[in-house]
């Protein structure tokens, strides 16, 4: 399945046709999906004819088995179109039916054109609206009531939202106390011998805000940003 969503047109993700077919793809971000797009330039293997396709926020693994496959029917996957593919070379456009807001997608391969063994499909491309462009539309609007929608972005390709911690700024130093006249002090012994070093009367005292470590098990900063890429969960 990872061949269908590698970028690569030229390479395909093929199964038997007699065999049950379905992906699911793990989409970069929470996202509205408004189409989806099926390519398939094969000439030596079946193509797609009839498929549906569904949608999910939480991981297929709160089903609670480990095979995907058994739970393809339950609620938790909800419609989002039925469709009729051409039988043709190239690609072609679905818009989806009802409109979700969605993490997971599942696509069910039911049918197919030809007589040929193989069912080959060479990419999927899914397109919408993430939850942060919804947000931003939603307060735009309510600002500014002619500012136009969001367009609509690669949802798997599109790199993830990820919220990084911020460093917290370091605390004011106390106010300066009013000076003391200093009390008189009676000479002290010097020992001679033994290590050298600072006495503990002159140690450098730390001023307070003057460092900021990193608590215990914090995560560390990247340089610039993390993203996390697309995978496909079959």
């Amino acid at each position: 399945p990872e061949k269908t969503i590698d970028g690569d047109d030229d390479s395909f993700m093929k199964n038997p046709c007699a065999a049950a077919k379905w992906m699911i793809i793990e989409l970069a971000q929470l996202g509205r999906v408004d189409e989806v797009s099926l390519v398939n330039k094969e000439m030596y293997s079946s193509r797609v004819k009839e498929f549906v396709v569904k949608g999910r926020q939480s991981h297929p693994r709160k089903d609670g088995t480990p095979d995907y496959g058994r739970g393809l029917d339950g609620d938790a996957w909800q419609l989002m179109g039925a469709f009729t593919a051409a039988n043709k070379k190239g690609a072609q456009t679905f818009k989806m039916a009802v409109r979700r807001r969605v993490r997971y997608l599942l696509l069910q391969f039911l049918t197919h054109y030809g007589s040929e063994e193989v069912c080959a499909l060479n990419s999927v491309s899914v397109t919408g609206v993430s939850a942060a462009q919804e947000l931003e539309e939603a307060l735009a609007r309510h600002l500014h009531p002619e500012v136009p929608p969001a367009s609509v972005v690669d949802l798997v390709a599109e790199p993830p939202l990820v919220v990084l911690p911020q460093p917290l700024a370091p605390p004011a130093p106390p106010a300066a106390a009013p000076p003391h006249p200093a009390a008189p002090t009676s000479p002290q012994p010097v020992a001679t011998g033994g290590a050298t070093g600072t006495p503990a009367s002159q140690q450098p005292v730390p001023q307070p805000g003057s460092a900021l470590t990193q608590p215990a098990g914090a995560p560390a900063q990247p340089a610039d940003g993390g993203s996390e890429g697309s995978q496909a969960v079959t």
